[in-house]
Order: C-alpha cells, then structure tokens, then sequence
C-alpha cells in the first residue's frame, strides 16, 4: 500500500460513521459494473481482504 492510500485510509478509520471500505486498483478491470460489484459488496457480511489473505496462506504453505 502506498503512503497516500495508508493515510487516507487512516483519516478514514477516524470517523466512527465510516464501517466499510473499499479499495480498488486503477489497473484492475471488473466484469461486472460499478453499481452491482457496490451492491455485492455493501450486501455480503463477509470479508474480502481476509478471504484474499486466506488464499494467499495457502497458496504460500503448499
């Protein structure tokens, strides 16, 4: 993570009204529109950076 994006993530977590995040890459193209990968993600109780972490566990003990 680069420096700018830790320190808005920080200035984020500050206020007690924000409860999800969500980053995305500028390189990275989605299949699915803006508006239904928000849906997805607002509805979903899960989290995606530690399924992601969980993968990356894995993938690096095998």
């Amino acid at each position: 993570m680069i420096e700018a994006e830790r320190l808005l993530l920080a200035g984020a977590l500050e206020d007690p009204e924000n409860q999800t995040f969500v980053l995305l890459s500028d390189s990275c193209v989605t299949l699915y529109s803006f508006s239904y990968i928000c849906k997805y993600l607002m509805a979903s109780p899960r989290s995606f950076l530690d399924s992601w972490m969980a993968a990356f566990l894995i993938f690096e003990l095998s």
